[in-house]
């Protein structure tokens, strides 16, 4: 039974629903020994929520105007990414909870929605790969906005689509990026936790937090 006034969920993909930034990290990781650079694991984690043309930025910015990320990593990266996501069996590759909470919230009649970063062809392939892309009743994704979270845009168009007001929204989230995109969206979040924890400044922002996606049915 839900305890507030939510009618939608709006859920991000990688690292909250799906187990992948491990595996983007792994990715980069090798790419970047492959070409003989130094490896910065905090740079890589900052990397989660933004979209591509935002990581392509921060790689010049990393590594130097003319590093041209499009062609010295973007395609490996991509490649050993779905090459690890596809090895995964559907069970691992799910986040603790996420087919609980989808139930409950179909169950309650909630709208849920997908607003993630990412490409639309890697999300489609990966929710499909997790066997839960039918459950949601639509995706946004990072190549369908001008701006990567934390700009509010995505979140935005999502709530316009479904129709729903902001109030009556919830936004599941694990990244400092996400969580950002939220509040300056003026929609509450639920922070989920994951590979690493936003600076404290950015958990002030959030509505609750829980350990997994299973802790969110008691929240809402």
């Amino acid at each position: 039974m839900i305890k507030t006034d939510t009618k939608m969920l709006i859920f991000d993909m990688d690292g909250l629903m799906v187990d992948t930034e491990r595996m983007a990290i792994e990715s980069w990781e090798i790419c970047l020994k492959k070409l003989n650079l130094p490896i910065d694991r905090e740079f890589l984690i900052s990397l989660m929520g933004t979209t591509k043309f935002s990581i392509y930025s921060k790689f010049d910015d990393k590594y130097g105007k003319d590093f041209d990320y499009e062609h010295k990593i973007q395609p490996q990266f991509a490649q050993k990414k779905m090459e690890l996501i596809i090895a995964e069996k559907p069970e691992n590759l799910r986040k603790k909870g996420l087919i609980e909470l989808i139930n409950f919230a179909k169950e309650n009649g909630l709208k849920i929605a997908v607003a993630s970063s990412s490409t639309k062809d890697e999300v489609e392939k990966i929710l499909k790969k997790a066997e839960v892309i039918d459950f949601f009743d639509f995706i946004i994704c990072g190549d369908e906005v001008k701006n990567g979270k934390p700009d509010p845009e995505i979140f935005l168009k999502a709530v316009e689509k479904a129709g729903v007001s902001k109030e009556n929204t919830i936004i599941l989230e694990d990244s400092t990026n996400g969580l950002l995109a939220a509040y300056n969206a003026g929609i509450k979040s639920i922070f989920v936790k994951d590979i690493v924890s936003p600076p404290e400044e950015v958990l002030k922002t959030v509505w609750k937090k829980a350990d997994s996606l299973i802790d969110v049915i008691d929240i809402i």
